[in-house]
Formats: structure tokens, sequence, C-alpha cells
């Protein structure tokens, strides 16, 4: 573990420089270790050990510190209030610290607003390939060409993330954010993704459209029997299929012909 302080890393407050980790927290670093985020050591002058935690979040570029006593491990985030960290746990269980290292911060959603789609696309390629975070979308912001890339995770990831994402667009970067724990309601305010399901949509709409093709085949039957009746008739006097005088010859050839003389004379 280094102490440089040149990249985003989670601080964990010491009390001297000349203080070294007990050997009881060694599952702690070896559960952010599992994250794959870089943790180094800060020296804070604090009695408290929340308030050694709380600036130590203040100073870590990922916003997350820890601090400990000889009974307690706490997780602070530089955006919650000082007397209430994201996790206070006891130190008799290593399982318990391995667990809360790999779980330095809560889940939370990070938003990268850059300008183009084409950079936003590559600036979510880094961001995931760079930390354990998740795409949640890209969002059209109206107005500007600009795109929100949202992202989510545990709050040293996303803080990683964002970060690449920052470097990574240069002079296209607009704003960022990184909200810990987000507030109910607070991913509804999305409204405007750019890549709708579209094929879901349209799998669905062509679905009601196959039966009707089969409601319409039982009809196609009773079209030639009429046909069929009305091309058979070729008296054009009586109209009766069974009448064997065709168009042109002499009425007398029609089967009815004869029975309408003899009505007409009575």
């Amino acid at each position: 573990m280094t102490n440089t302080m040149d990249k985003p890393a989670i601080f964990i407050a010491v009390p001297t420089a000349a203080s070294d980790l007990p050997v009881t927290l060694k599952p702690l670093l070896n559960g952010i270790e599992e994250e794959a985020i870089p943790v180094q050591t800060k020296v804070i002058a604090e009695d408290d050990v929340t308030m050694r935690a709380y600036q130590a979040a203040l100073a870590s570029r990922l916003s997350v510190g820890i601090g400990f006593d000889d009974q307690h491990v706490v997780v602070h985030y530089k955006n919650l209030h000082a007397e209430q960290p994201l996790f206070t746990v006891t130190r008799d269980s290593a399982d318990r610290l391995r667990r809360l290292g790999a779980n330095a911060a809560r889940l939370v959603k990070g938003y990268l607003e850059t300008t183009g789609l084409p950079g936003a696309i590559v600036v979510a390629d880094k961001m995931l390939k760079t930390a354990a975070v998740n795409l949640v979308g890209l969002e059209n912001t109206k107005g500007g060409g600009w795109v929100t890339v949202i992202i989510s995770g545990d709050v040293a990831a996303v803080s990683v993330a964002i970060e690449t994402g920052k470097q990574t667009v240069g002079t296209d970067y607009v704003s960022s954010t990184v909200l810990a724990n987000p507030a109910p309601g607070i991913s509804d305010l999305s409204q405007n993704p750019i890549f709708a399901p579209v094929p879901e949509t349209s799998t669905n709409e062509e679905t009601p459209q196959q039966p009707q093709v089969t409601d319409v085949a039982p009809e196609a039957p009773a079209e030639p029997t009429v046909t069929k009746d009305e091309a058979e008739a070729t008296c054009n006097l009586c109209g009766d299929p069974k009448c064997p005088r065709k168009l042109g010859e002499p009425r007398k050839k029609c089967l009815h012909y004869l029975a309408k003389i003899n009505r007409a004379n009575y």
C-alpha cells in the first residue's frame, strides 16, 4: 500500500505518519482489493473515530474515508453529514471486515455530461472497463448537443469511473456528480433515453397482426361458392344456372321463358 496522493483512492485515517495499520484490519484491506479500488493511509489528528473517517473522506478524491479505533471501523462519504457515516462495524469479525472493505460505500449513481453521442459512447466504454460499475443509460440533454452518461455501483467504483471519464472526454467535459444512496424518485428524473427499446416494441406490435391474417383466411372459401354459381348462369333472362340458354340465343330456349308467357296469357 502506497502513501502517494497522486491518484484517486480510499483514505484510511491514521494518527501519525509512522503508524502502521493493525494486523486485525488485514481483512478490511483484502475486501477493498477484491473490488480493485486503490487504498492509501492519511494522517488525520482527530480524537473521534467518526470525524477521522469524515476528514479522510473529504481529503479523498474518491470521497470515501475510513477511520478506526480499538473497537470499531467507520466508513464515511464526504456528501453525508459528518455525524452520519455510511457504516460503523465492530472489529471482532474478520468476515465482517472483509465485507465492509468490499462494500466500502453504498450503491450510488454517477452522472457525467459531455458533448456529442460518439464521445459519450467512448467515455461509457472507458468507465465500464476501468471500474466495477453498471451502465444505467445515456440521456439526451436538450440543448447544446450534450449527452449524460449514467452509471451505478459502489461509491468508490463510481468515483473512479467518473474521474476516468473526465480525463477521457477532455475539453468536451461539461459537468459530473456522484450521488451516494440516491433518494427514491431520483432514478425517475431521467426521461430522455437515447437508445429506447425499439425492437421489443416492434415485436409486440407485430404479434397481434398475425391472428388478423388467420381470421380472414376462413372467409376465402365462401367467395368461390358465390362466383361459381354466377359463372354457371349463362342465361341473362332468368339467371338460373340450370337454364341451358346462352347469351345471344333465342329466348324460347330459356327454361323459364314459356312459363312467363303462359302466366302472361292467363
